[in-house]
């Protein structure tokens, strides 16, 4: 993973992530905007959510509206 700052993925990053999504079905919410990957996650545990990968992962997960961003184009909304 090539991303500078003092966070870093790790083994539980991914099924934390997993659980507060889920979560976030137990409240009235109007929407979740979910961003797409902006940085390299190449060896990292993330490493399956590169591409549209994010939006195919955590899109079961929550029930409610989905806003999805970063680079999306019509192609990968169908």
């Amino acid at each position: 993973m090539k991303i500078s700052g003092p966070f870093a993925a790790n083994a539980d990053t991914l099924p934390d992530m997993e659980y507060v999504i889920k979560k976030l079905n137990d409240y009235n919410l109007a929407h979740l905007l979910l961003m797409g990957a902006n940085t390299d996650f190449s060896g990292s545990p993330l490493e399956q959510l590169a591409g549209d990968g994010m939006f195919q992962h955590f899109r079961p997960l929550f029930h409610g509206h989905l806003f999805a961003n970063v680079e999306m184009t019509p192609e990968l909304l169908t």
